[in-house]
């Protein structure tokens, strides 16, 4: 059973047949003993072959955008970038996504002294030297400046107004001062903001303490489940 969802019921009888459900569990499975008499099916999501080419696939994103501009339209700002990534607590395969955009900013003339790759951790713990080549590959990490966002602090922070209200946004200094601005990370479903990556990886990934605070209480406040919403008042 490849990445399945085992749905059981809870108000069924109990009985002595059981079976073994391998539920996919970090990197590896854990298996699961079910009354089978309460369960109720195994969803699994479709086979989907990969591309032969992750990369080019990439780039022909880059350069074709459902919506905004391309890198080389975004180039004749300064040339200075910032990438948001996210961290190891998600499944974002960055290092893939990485590779072609790194490529693109060397085209319109970025240099990688030039480029920053922001780890958007919010309040999450910093990642390791090790994680980070893990994450967004070993040669890319030596050559590039890799460096983890310190929503605790205030140094590292710019104040940018507020939002929603009364909501306080400071978010990392080194973000909002460069030239190309470029935000990564996977479209998934989230209660505060909606759905996660676009504007969620900048808030609260890239935003200092208060405001991730304030962020995720004002969400309880106006928005009980904001689950795939995608115009709310935290995250749209």
């Amino acid at each position: 059973m490849d990445k399945a969802l085992v749905v059981f019921d809870h108000n069924r009888g109990q009985s002595r047949d059981n079976m073994l459900a391998q539920v996919p569990y970090g990197k590896s499975e854990v298996g699961i003993q079910i009354d089978e008499t309460r369960l109720m099916g195994i969803i699994s999501p479709p086979e989907t072959a990969p591309s032969a080419n992750p990369d080019l696939e990439v780039e022909k994103a880059l350069k074709n955008p459902m919506d905004g501009p391309t890198i080389e339209e975004l180039s004749p700002r300064r040339k200075t970038a910032a990438i948001a990534v996210d961290d190891m607590t998600r499944v974002t395969p960055t290092n893939t996504l990485l590779t072609p955009i790194l490529r693109l900013l060397k085209d319109v003339g970025v240099r990688k002294q030039d480029t920053k790759i922001i780890v958007a951790l919010g309040s999450h713990r910093a990642m390791t030297v090790r994680e980070m080549k893990e994450k967004y590959g070993a040669e890319l990490v030596e050559k590039y400046q890799v460096i983890n966002h310190t929503y605790d602090d205030e140094s590292q922070l710019e104040y940018l107004g507020k939002v929603a209200g009364d909501l306080p946004v400071w978010i990392n200094r080194k973000y909002p001062r460069a030239g190309i601005r470029i935000a990564t990370g996977s479209i998934i479903p989230h209660f505060n903001a909606g759905w996660g990556a676009g504007a969620k990886i900048i808030l609260p990934g890239l935003a200092g303490e208060e405001t991730i605070g304030r962020m995720h209480a004002h969400s309880a406040i106006t928005t009980s489940n904001g689950l795939g919403m995608r115009e709310n008042q935290t995250g749209g």
